[in-house]
């Protein structure tokens, strides 16, 4: 997926608009992507051809060309393409501090679809022990491509002491539960929803406004969970508590997909609707 923006990003304003618009409609190389505009998709002929164009290019080049792209992502809201590029340019460090920056927001990781194309390199066991932080980007990137065995084995992996006790629970916790979502385990989501808004007063603590961050995709998640066991109930009282937190504590914009937490309260009507009928 691109956008001029992105692409003015990535190429240093080398390919104007122009071009890309023909791209798209003298020769049909790319189709348009999502309800708004200015979004676009290769096709699979094109991106064939691009992909083999670009791994002939120095590595000099293709580090700039990703470490471009990761900036553009980070800077727009998009941790997790942040994370794979950044592991693509082999800045671990990097990445690293995507997920120390982000945390609260990859919460995302549990409803992407599943990024396809080659996986980003993975560093030595040398690196991943010694940098935490490097170590959740990797699982991250790993549960953005749908490999939740590869992002298991990886958090699995004995902590480094050097990273905060606080951090190293928050971010181990989040990512499993983002694994839980994807499975569609509704008892593991349930647990570490559970354990996440434990940690919802020690983060505040350390990270003002995170806290409470946390705590809502804590509810959202152990919503959802609810609903797949059929608990309308409890799914309509999680999703009453998240109102009232993003009511109350102006985390109105935390769902970059645009009031997901509105949608879900729907669903929970709905379904009790039809329960009650």
């Amino acid at each position: 997926l691109f956008n001029e923006d992105l692409v003015n990003a990535v190429t240093s304003g080398e390919l104007s608009t122009r071009a890309l618009e023909r791209l798209h409609s003298d020769h049909a190389l790319t189709e348009r992507f999502g309800a708004r505009g200015g979004w676009f998709r290769i096709r699979p002929v094109l991106r064939t051809v691009l992909q083999t164009r670009f791994e002939s290019l120095d590595w000099g080049t293709r580090k700039r060309i990703h470490s471009r792209a990761a900036r553009w992502y980070g800077d727009h809201g998009m941790p997790e393409r942040a994370i794979h590029h950044w592991l693509c340019a082999r800045a671990w460090a990097a990445a690293g501090q995507v997920v120390i920056d982000h945390i609260e927001d990859l919460g995302c990781l549990a409803d992407a679809a599943p990024r396809d194309g080659e996986p980003a390199p993975t560093p030595t066991i040398d690196v991943l022990q010694r940098h935490q932080p490097v170590r959740y980007a990797v699982a991250a990137a790993r549960i953005h491509r749908g490999d939740l065995l590869g992002a298991d084995s990886v958090l699995d992996l004995p902590a480094d002491g050097l990273t905060p006790a606080w951090y190293d629970r928050l971010a181990s916790v989040t990512l499993r539960l983002m694994m839980a979502r994807r499975r569609g385990d509704a008892d593991a989501t349930i647990q570490y929803a559970d354990a996440l808004v434990e940690l919802g007063s020690s983060l505040e603590a350390n990270r003002p406004g995170s806290g409470h961050q946390v705590t809502a995709l804590a509810n959202i998640s152990r919503a959802g969970a609810r609903l797949w066991q059929g608990d309308f109930s409890g799914a309509g009282e999680d999703l009453a508590v998240l109102a009232e937190t993003t009511r109350s504590q102006g985390l109105t914009a935390l769902f970059a997909a645009g009031n997901a937490w509105s949608a879900l309260l729907a669903v929970v009507q709905r379904r009790l609707g039809e329960a009650m009928a």
